[in-house]
């Protein structure tokens, strides 16, 4: 089952009022939680994981990307998010850009096997600067869906 294919509308955020990356992660842990993506117990968890592991080293890979991940969590299925910002949003992003599109990835403990290969093949889909131009343009949570779907589906 490929990333594409994982992927799910209802757990696309068309626009994050979240103005910090902290405030982010919470944020789309929540939308996750009221989707029924994570199960209520396992949201604090998550999100202290996150945070940790934002505070030792950025999400942030460049050219407004951010892919926060957590590799191990006490999940039954990979979940995946997608959330923008247009105002953009600081992460301290090694080429210094504000983050607007931030792609999240929980992988369960079980469920390891690949999950490098479902990162990178995400980041380098998200850095074609054609793909980013489309979804922030955008309008809706479908036209955001298709989108996605089609740009993830072509390498992964």
């Amino acid at each position: 089952m490929t990333t594409a294919s994982k992927l799910k509308k209802e757990h696309l955020i068309l626009e994050l009022s979240a103005d910090d990356r902290f405030s982010a992660f919470t944020e789309i842990i929540q939308h996750l939680v009221n989707a029924k993506a994570i199960p209520i117990d396992k949201h604090q968890d998550i999100l202290t994981q996150l945070t940790s592991r934002e505070e030792q080293t950025t999400f942030a890979v460049g050219k407004t990307i951010a892919i926060p991940h957590i590799n191990g969590t006490d999940l039954r299925q990979h979940v995946f998010a997608y959330a923008r910002s247009s105002e953009g949003i600081e992460f301290g992003s090694c080429d210094g850009s504000l983050v607007h599109h931030i792609f999240l990835a929980l992988i369960p403990e079980d469920k390891k096997s690949g999950w490098l290969k479902t990162l990178s093949g995400t980041a380098k889909v998200l850095s074609d600067l054609e793909l980013r131009h489309a979804l922030s343009d955008c309008d809706s949570e479908d036209d955001l869906f298709s989108t996605l779907l089609s740009s993830l589906h072509e390498i992964l």
